[in-house]
């Protein structure tokens, strides 16, 4: 039996990638300020870097919409399902969660 195998090491619990999108930003514990007339929608996103585009079409049918002015805060979380999961609950609990969470698998 030769040495254990290091493993790659986890996320850190919280650890949130923002979207590739120039107008994405990484959660806050309050939201960014709004403009009047304006309106935040937050979207969490349990994704890597190949799966970007889970938040960031948020954000881009955000600027299809004429009708409304909309600021769409959209982050890639690489983190695990539990960790993602109780990220979630306590910023909901807080009353500071998103608006759109996406999560699970493409099945």
């Amino acid at each position: 039996m030769g040495p254990p195998r290091s493993r790659p090491p986890r996320p850190r619990p919280g650890h949130c990638r923002p979207a590739k999108e120039a107008t994405a930003a990484p959660p806050t514990a309050t939201p960014p300020p709004v403009a009047a007339g304006e309106t935040l929608i937050r979207v969490w996103a349990q994704a890597n870097d190949v799966e970007h585009w889970r938040a960031d079409n948020a954000t881009k049918a955000a600027a299809l919409v004429t009708d409304y002015k909309l600021k769409v805060q959209a982050v890639n979380d690489s983190a695990g399902w539990a960790d993602y999961k109780k990220k979630f609950t306590l910023a909901a609990d807080a009353g500071e969660g998103p608006e759109i969470v996406l999560s699970g698998t493409k099945t």
